[in-house]
């Protein structure tokens, strides 16, 4: 069982016999008018009366009786597997290690299983297969929850060995303790499978009658500099002045009257990413400007649901629906228009401790951000301190039942309609 207490749940076999005890029909008087009326009527024998009672009831228990199971979480014993060692090899070892550790590996076991949906065992075919795919972080997958499913299912008398490399992609975040102690051996890429290109280069381009607001980006970017990426550089510069270059870095803050042309778009040839808001012109669109004059934003929401005019798309919006932060892709290059001022002036988020951080992680792309932290490793003490804690509340390991139960609970149901109604046919 997985939750014995669920077992309460048959004390609610009480309610059929119950019924069954008290609602005994003492017959009813039928008023006719000729007695061939019955002769002409059907036969019913007490015997088959009382066996359809009978059935009723035993239907009705059956019905609690699954119900109470499938609350309880009835399971079977897991599958059983032999004595000697067993292997769980991820994919990105494989593709990491030398020739040699693999036949190692295949020689130290009889049993070896590639940790994947399938869990095939790992022959000559599915290795060549696996090896010719070069590794990549599309391809690293979190072994953690299959390792942990299959040894919830299997009975392992021998020892249970893992073979993983050290990425911490390779095994998530959530990391439930494993129901048998694991083995760990960890392959040691020597760079991660690819690189996180983070922002080198910015420019902030503002009017002079923005020079304040462009203030407050710069101190910005120096914490982002001194906390988060220690080779950025930046350059300030005049609207008026904006070189074809200076409109290709990896990060264009773009603070002015006026938004930037179609024809400045187009000298973009570099995924560049531009922040740019309405202070000046309108938008397009009929948005009312909007400010910020508390913290934190609890009457804000995020979202991707919306699709604005131009192929806008709203990241924030406003309690009332006013579009505050929105997204724009035009060819390679990434727009984000604030639909307010960045003033210094009003108590924004541009005064909020957080605001650096605030400011790199919008201004990172989504690819940037999923591979913020690809070359992170995990040490091994790690794992085998996750390893060392037993599960103590389920007795694994165990199959689920509950698919079957189902099925018959649903059987049973359909089949005590059916009968019910066809006796309260013949009655009437």
């Amino acid at each position: 069982m997985f939750t014995p207490m669920g077992l309460w749940a048959l004390l609610a076999l009480a309610i059929p016999i119950l019924i069954h005890l008290f609602n005994r029909s003492r017959g009813r008087l039928v008023r006719i008018g000729h007695i061939d009326l019955i002769r002409q009527a059907r036969r019913v024998k007490v015997t088959e009366v009382k066996l359809a009672r009978w059935l009723l009831l035993l239907l009705r228990l059956g019905i609690f009786t699954l119900a109470a199971l499938v609350v309880a979480g009835l399971a079977r014993p897991g599958l059983e597997s032999s004595a000697s060692a067993t292997a769980y090899v991820s994919p990105a070892w494989l593709r990491t290690v030398q020739p040699a550790q693999i036949d190692e590996l295949l020689g130290r076991h009889d049993r070896a299983f590639v940790l994947q949906d399938e869990f095939a065992p790992l022959d000559k075919d599915l290795l060549n297969e696996i090896r010719q795919t070069p590794l990549k972080t599309s391809t690293i997958r979190n072994i953690w929850p299959l390792l942990a499913d299959r040894l919830s299912l299997e009975h392992h008398d021998g020892a249970v060995d893992a073979y993983t490399v050290n990425l911490l992609m390779q095994f998530g975040n959530n990391r439930p303790a494993l129901p048998v102690a694991v083995n760990w051996n960890l392959a040691h890429p020597e760079t991660a499978p690819e690189s996180n290109q983070l922002p080198g280069s910015v420019v902030v381009a503002f009017d002079m009658e923005r020079k304040q607001d462009a203030e407050a980006f710069r101190a910005a970017l120096i914490s982002i500099k001194t906390h988060r990426i220690p080779e950025l550089t930046w350059e300030m510069v005049d609207t008026r002045d904006i070189t074809p270059q200076q409109l290709n870095p990896d990060w264009l803050i773009y603070l002015s009257a006026n938004a930037l042309t179609a024809a400045q778009l187009a000298l973009i040839n570099t995924p560049t990413t531009v922040l740019m808001d309405t202070a000046g012109e309108p938008p397009k669109r009929d948005l009312q400007y909007v400010t910020l004059p508390f913290y934190p934003f609890s009457t804000f929401r995020m979202t991707r649901i919306g699709q604005d005019l131009d192929n806008a798309q709203d990241i924030v919006t406003a309690a009332d629906g006013t579009a505050v932060l929105q997204e724009q892709n035009f060819g390679s290059t990434r727009i984000l228009r604030f639909n307010s001022r960045f003033n210094p002036q009003w108590s924004s988020v541009t005064q909020q401790a957080e605001f650096p951080e605030l400011l790199l992680q919008l201004m990172l792309s989504e690819k940037q951000q999923d591979l913020a932290f690809n070359d992170a490793r995990i040490r091994l003490t790690q794992l085998q301190q996750g390893s060392a804690e037993q599960l103590t509340d389920i007795p694994l390991p165990r199959r689920s039942l509950q698919s079957l139960l189902m099925f018959l609970l649903v059987l049973l149901w359909v089949t005590e309609r059916w009968l019910s109604e066809r006796k309260q046919r013949e009655v009437h």
